[in-house]
């Protein structure tokens, strides 16, 4: 008896937890990108901040076209940081891709406060030969922008 009233309880627990997280896209309109300063490593295998704007700025209009893109003041952002560690035998690259959203939170004593919320992110490690580093990296970001289109669509019906 006491077995299923458990099972029960996680799984309200879990239906909770799921719906208290949905739609953290909705109404997600208008967006502009952030990329992270580049490191040296991530450099010497043939990133740069502009190849990456670009890699972005591409995706998003490929697979978000609805989506207004542009750096005039906006409540969200798609944030790319790429941090590369290397070795004689090759290096190691973690790129994470995020959307940030403006939220208010409201403290202990019941002012609010304003701040950047993580409401979507797709991370990676990639390791490998330097030689080829750069098209993973980019492919990786490009499968993040598709990842982050299908939950927009499904957020935004």
């Amino acid at each position: 008896m006491r077995i299923p009233a458990l099972a029960c309880a996680l799984f309200c627990l879990f239906m909770t937890t799921k719906s208290a997280y949905a739609q953290d896209l909705a109404d997600l309109r208008r967006i502009a990108f952030v990329i992270e300063d580049i490191d040296k490593y991530s450099e010497s295998a043939g990133i740069t901040k502009q190849s990456l704007s670009d890699t972005v700025l591409v995706g998003l209009k490929r697979d978000v076209p609805k989506l207004k893109i542009g750096n005039e003041p906006v409540s969200s952002f798609f944030y790319v940081q790429i941090s590369t560690i290397g070795a004689s035998s090759g290096i190691a690259t973690s790129v994470d891709v995020s959307v940030h959203r403006r939220a208010e939170i409201q403290g202990d004593n019941g002012r609010k406060i304003l701040s950047a919320v993580t409401v979507w992110q797709h991370g990676d490690m990639l390791s490998g030969p330097l030689y080829d580093m750069a098209s993973r990296i980019r492919d990786h970001i490009n499968q993040a922008i598709t990842a982050f289109a299908a939950q927009h669509y499904k957020d935004n019906p």
